[in-house]
């Protein structure tokens, strides 16, 4: 990430999985995140998966594919019943640099 002279941290390119998931460690430990990086003809899109709190048992689908439509947000993220649950609650969406603390905030209400 790198600092913006107006505001706050802006990621250049799409959001790699190691990023993010160096990001959710880095404000929860014990969260379990399982993701895959996104690639059309060897080209790096974003990445997909499940992030499980297993404290509370909650579990969230994200995808920072870059191809999502730009005015609803940079990633999407829901709750999901399991890790293969692809359909989920309600679709929420967020910037790259808000992501990893909306999925904290979301495993652990």
């Amino acid at each position: 990430m790198s600092r913006n002279q107006y505001g706050p941290k802006t990621i250049a390119g799409p959001l790699a999985m190691t990023k993010l998931r160096n990001a959710l460690v880095r404000l929860s430990p014990d969260l379990k995140v399982e993701l895959r990086n996104v690639r059309i003809n060897e080209q790096l899109q974003g990445c997909s998966g499940f992030v499980t709190n297993p404290a509370t048992g909650k579990i969230a689908y994200v995808s920072t594919d870059c191809n999502l439509d730009p005015r609803l947000g940079d990633a999407l993220y829901r709750t999901a019943e399991h890790t293969r649950d692809y359909r989920g609650g309600l679709n929420q969406f967020s910037s790259y640099v808000e992501l990893p603390q909306a999925i904290v905030d979301m495993l652990a209400r």
